[in-house]
């Protein structure tokens, strides 16, 4: 009932049947029924609807077409007749305060700047032939051309590479981009690789940025004084007469540190002229190495805690008379953190061995490093897996984990 209620055309044909119909703001398009006034100051970014003094709608609608059937509007609808009487009396208030600035003067959805906007869209979106990873649409919006972009990938099809196509496809119409608009959150990291285009830095890196860098150190993600600070707090703690961190957690960080390389070297590639016909190879595997990388790093505590958890679990059993029932839960994570650390480095060493000829060959000395690491992740994490199940006595857990081990073997 609202959305039919909030149409142009609906509320045309209320006027007609003799009804009231205030509005203050955008229509949309022309009426020649309708006469909507301008705010006069600044408000909450909320839609406030009357309906006939017994009921509100506040939303985030607007009255223009495009927002009513492409996108996904919310709100309440008000019947308690004390809040609706207040937001009435708020409505009259704005009216009485935009009598004086007149009605809006709307332009029609075939305005030129109207025609630019859907045109520049068109060319942009990736499902008209555009830019992969690219939604769009051209609206008019307080009297200018808007193309509303939703970008599904940023690391594939950055902001810059976006925002500088509908620069110059908008300059075939003799227009130039007033200004740009974020709706909702953004990553960090796509504002980064903005700055790092536009200003042209060389060799930039994320942690050249003093907010990064302050936060990588306060958060123990990194140490001051070079590479060996980052790396030795870690290996220290290896070297510490203590259980944990041990065997599996190198394992781990050395999938990771393999997935690293092996990303290093794709990302070097792609977009380089020589590498261009393999744009699609490099990209996928940049994406997964990512993904495969945050799981092996995060594998680093995973192993430590579950060796914890198992030693936690023989002081209990001692005292408990389901000895079986403690130990038998905390061995099986204890074996499925090395075995998904195993299958994850395996993965990296294939990714890194498929990059070997669609790369630049002067990098070959980092992916096989990369692809010993994943080597040494895979047989360190495998020797977790087994001491873990001489102590299982649950058979068909056993078997499925033995299954999977055999699938990594070369």
């Amino acid at each position: 009932i609202v959305m039919e209620l909030l149409r142009g055309c609906t509320l045309e044909e209320r006027v007609k049947a003799g009804v009231e119909v205030k509005i203050i703001g955008r229509l949309g398009r022309r009426s020649s029924l309708l006469a909507p006034r301008r705010p006069s100051r600044m408000r909450l970014h909320a839609r406030l609807i009357l309906r006939d003094h017994q009921q509100a709608f506040l939303g985030s609608q607007s009255l223009r077409e495009a927002e009513l059937n492409l996108r996904r509007e919310v709100g309440i609808i008000f019947r308690d007749a004390s809040a609706v009487k207040r937001l009435t009396k708020t409505f009259q208030e704005d009216w009485a305060f935009t009598e004086q600035l007149g009605p809006v003067c709307e332009e029609p959805d075939t305005a030129p700047a109207a025609k630019v906007a859907k045109k520049v869209a068109k060319a942009v979106r990736f499902s008209s032939g555009g830019l992969r990873y690219v939604k769009g649409a051209g609206f008019l919006v307080r009297g200018l051309a808007q193309v509303s972009m939703n970008l599904t990938d940023f690391e594939q099809t950055p902001i810059h590479r976006v925002f500088e196509f509908v620069k110059r496809e908008a300059a075939r119409y003799g227009v130039a981009p007033v200004s740009s608009e974020i709706v909702g959150l953004i990553p960090k990291k796509a504002l980064e690789s903005a700055a790092e285009w536009f200003l042209q830095v060389e060799n930039f890196d994320s942690s050249l940025i003093l907010e990064n860098r302050l936060t990588a150190v306060v958060g123990g993600k990194m140490a001051v004084g070079g590479l060996r600070s980052g790396i030795e707090p870690f290996v220290e703690q290896l070297a510490a007469p203590i259980a944990t961190p041990g065997g599996g957690s190198a394992a781990a960080a050395s999938g990771a540190m393999a997935a690293a390389l092996a990303t290093m070297v794709a990302s070097t590639s792609r977009g380089k002229k020589a590498y261009l016909q393999y744009e699609r190879e490099l990209s996928d595997a940049i994406a997964r190495l990512s993904q495969l990388r945050e799981e092996l790093k995060g594998a680093i505590d995973a192993d430590a805690e579950s060796y914890n958890a198992v030693m936690k679990a023989y002081k209990q059993a001692k005292n408990s008379a389901d000895a079986d029932g403690i130990i038998t839960p905390a061995l099986r994570q204890a074996t499925a953190v090395p075995l998904s650390v195993a299958e994850r480095a395996r993965e990296v060493a294939e990714i890194a061995e498929r990059l070997k000829p669609i790369t630049n060959s002067n990098m070959k000395s980092d992916l096989t490093t990369g692809i010993a690491l994943a080597r040494a992740a895979i047989e360190g994490a495998m020797a977790n897996v087994e001491i873990n199940l001489e102590s299982l006595k649950d058979e068909p857990f056993v078997a499925e984990v033995r299954k999977r081990a055999e699938a990594l073997r070369p």
